[in-house]
């Protein structure tokens, strides 16, 4: 198996080649859940990948490209023509972008202030500030 198989390119060309948009797999396809035996284990799949990857590390932090992976995925999510709520699936996404934010070890004691974040992490928490405001319009 080529060495570009393995890890973080693997399963980021596979994600994106089951769940990205034709025309630009870069970009996730409009979400269209049914409620099928194969769908389910689809659903879930989709789920737990970006779990996968936020988990795979590189000195102690997430890699670059994973969490610009689950930030376009959290940013261009589009759940338009589905009937049924993909609260779940965001959430999941979400999960695995805090997974990507919190180092592995942090029993070292370091503060995470924010000016101490690289602008990558400022990004992942302009996005989630940005989520959770657009929860509290839906919602408040």
């Amino acid at each position: 198996m080529p060495e570009t198989w393995s890890g973080v390119p693997a399963l980021l060309s596979l994600y994106r080649r089951i769940y990205g948009a034709k025309s630009c797999p870069m970009l996730p396809r409009s979400n269209n859940f049914v409620v099928t035996s194969q769908n389910l284990q689809q659903y879930f799949l989709q789920q737990a990948l970006p779990q996968a990857l936020a988990r795979m590390r590189t000195n102690g932090m997430a890699l670059q490209e994973v969490q610009c992976f689950i930030v376009d995925y959290i940013r261009y999510n589009d759940n338009s023509i589905n009937r049924y709520s993909d609260d779940h699936y965001r959430a999941s996404l979400l999960n695995a972008l805090a997974v990507c934010v919190a180092p592995v070890n942090t029993l070292g004691g370091g503060n995470y202030i924010p000016d101490a974040l690289s602008w990558e992490m400022n990004e992942v928490v302009e996005v989630i500030l940005m989520l959770l405001l657009s929860f509290c319009f839906v919602f408040g």
